[in-house]
C-alpha cells in the first residue's frame, strides 16, 4: 500500500510538473508571437521612415547615397534597420525617375522581421507651371510700373519688391522693398522645385541647329518652314548665338527655339512677335542666359502689311491655312511656356500667355500682362515635371534572412 501511495505521488508530481513546462513553453510561443508581430510592425515602421525622409529632402538622391540608412537603431522595445538601394544602376544620383528598393528590418529580443518594398517615382508637374511666372530668385516693380497676373499667381523662391504694383495674387519667399499688391500675399511662401538643369540639353538633342543668325526679322520659324536650313518635323530649333546678342522681331515663330547667349548678352523679344509651340507637349522658348521681353502687345498687332512681309506662306501655314497676299495680322505676345536660365525683363506693354520660369531675377520696367495657361500644368511640357516616390500596391513581402 505504501508503494502503491509513493506510485500516485509520483504521478500526481510528473502531471503537475509536465502541466508547468507545457504552460512556461506555450507561456514562450505566445511571447514569441507577440514579439515576431512586434518586429513586423518596426520593420514596416523602419521603411515609413526611409519615405517620411525622402518627403522631407527633395535633395535625398544627390544628398544621401545608397546602403545602410539606420542601423540597429532603438526603438520602442526593439530595434530597428533600414536599407535603400536603387535596382537599377545603385546609383541615386543620376536620374530622379528610377525606382527605390526599401529593406527594413524590426528585432524585438530573438524575433526578427524583415520586410522590402518597392517605390516607384512617379511624375507631378512641377509646381512652377501652375503660376503665371516663377523665379528662383527675386521680383522687383519699378516705380510707377506694374504687371497684371491672371489666372494664378506671381511667384517667387526669393523677394517680393516694389515701388511698383502688382495686380494679382503674390507668393514670395520674404518680403523686400515694399511693393504695392492689389491681390492675395502669400508671405513666406514655401520655396518651389525649379526644372531639371539637363532639360537644355535634351531639347537640344532632339533641334535642328541653325547657324550664322544673331537676328530672326521678317521670318515665319515653322515645323514646315526653316528659312535657314532644313525644317524640323516637331519645330524644334537651336542657336548658339556666341558673344551676341539675339533679336527677335517682326516675326511669327511656331515651335520651339532654344536660344543660347554668353554672360552678360541677352535674347530680346523686340516690339512686334508671335511665337507659339508647334507641339503643346514642348515649351515654346528655352533661353540659356538672359531674357528680354520688350514687345508693344496692347497697341500693336504683327500686321504683314506694316512689316511688309507674308508670314502663312505655302511653307509655313497658320493654323491650316496659307495665302500670298500680305493682308493678314496676328496677336503681338507670346504663348506656351517661356524658360529662362537667367535673369529675366519685362518691358513695355508685353503678353505672355502661359507661364514663364527663371532662374535669375525677374525686373518688371513696363505694365506687362501674363496670362496663364492652365494646360501647361495639367499637361506638362516634356520634362517639366518633379517625381514623386510612391509604394506601389502589393510591394511589401516579407523576407527570408539568408
Amino acid at each position: 500500500m505504501y508503494v502503491a501511495v509513493l506510485g500516485c505521488a509520483m504521478v500526481v508530481t510528473v502531471l503537475g510538473v509536465s502541466a508547468i513546462l507545457v504552460t512556461r513553453v506555450e507561456g514562450k510561443v505566445m511571447m514569441g508571437a507577440a514579439d515576431l508581430a512586434a518586429a513586423r510592425n518596426l520593420a514596416q515602421s523602419s521603411i515609413d521612415l526611409g519615405l517620411f525622409t525622402m518627403y522631407n529632402n527633395t535633395s535625398w538622391r544627390t544628398a544621401i547615397a545608397p546602403g545602410a540608412w539606420r542601423t540597429n537603431q532603438a526603438a520602442g522595445d526593439g530595434l530597428i534597420s533600414l536599407s535603400v538601394t536603387d535596382p537599377v544602376d545603385s546609383v541615386f544620383s543620376d536620374t530622379r525617375w528610377e525606382p527605390v528598393t526599401f529593406t527594413g528590418t524590426g528585432k524585438v529580443r530573438e524575433a526578427q522581421y524583415l520586410l522590402e518594398a518597392t517605390a516607384v517615382a512617379q511624375p507631378l508637374p512641377l509646381p512652377a507651371l501652375n503660376t503665371c511666372l516663377h523665379t528662383a530668385g527675386n521680383v522687383t516693380v519699378s516705380l510707377l510700373k506694374n504687371i497684371t497676373i491672371t489666372g494664378a499667381p506671381l511667384s517667387m523662391n526669393g523677394s517680393v519688391n516694389g515701388p511698383g504694383t502688382i495686380n494679382g495674387n503674390v507668393q514670395a519667399g520674404s518680403q523686400g522693398t515694399a511693393a504695392t499688391i492689389n491681390g492675395t500675399s502669400t508671405i513666406p511662401s514655401s520655396a518651389k522645385e525649379m526644372p531639371d538643369t539637363g532639360l537644355f540639353l535634351m531639347y537640344k538633342n532632339l533641334a535642328t541647329t541653325i547657324t550664322g543668325v544673331t537676328t530672326i526679322d521678317r521670318q515665319a520659324l515653322t515645323a514646315s518652314s526653316n528659312p535657314w536650313g532644313t525644317a524640323n518635323a516637331d519645330g524644334v530649333y537651336y542657336i548658339d548665338a556666341g558673344s551676341n546678342d539675339f533679336t527677335i522681331k517682326r516675326s511669327r515663330i511656331q515651335g520651339t527655339l532654344l536660344i543660347k547667349v554668353a554672360t552678360g548678352k541677352k535674347v530680346l523679344l523686340d516690339t512686334t512677335v508671335f511665337m507659339q509651340s508647334h507641339r503643346a507637349d514642348y515649351p515654346t522658348l528655352i533661353v540659356d542666359g538672359a531674357l528680354e521681353i520688350s514687345l508693344t502687345s496692347a497697341s500693336t498687332n504683327l500686321s504683314e502689311a506694316s512689316e511688309g512681309v507674308n508670314l502663312n506662306s505655302m511653307q509655313a501655314p497658320f493654323l491650316g491655312t496659307y495665302d500670298s497676299d500680305m493682308t493678314d495680322s496676328y496677336p503681338n505676345e507670346v504663348q506656351g511656356l517661356v524658360h529662362a536660365t537667367g535673369a529675366v525683363s519685362l518691358k513695355l506693354t508685353s503678353i505672355i500667355r502661359g507661364a514663364i520660369i527663371a532662374l535669375g531675377n525677374v525686373s518688371v520696367t513696363g505694365t506687362p500682362q501674363l496670362i496663364h495657361d492652365s494646360d501647361l500644368y495639367s499637361h506638362p511640357p516634356m520634362g517639366y515635371v518633379t517625381y514623386a516616390i510612391q509604394l506601389g500596391s502589393g510591394s511589401w513581402r516579407r523576407v527570408v534572412d539568408p
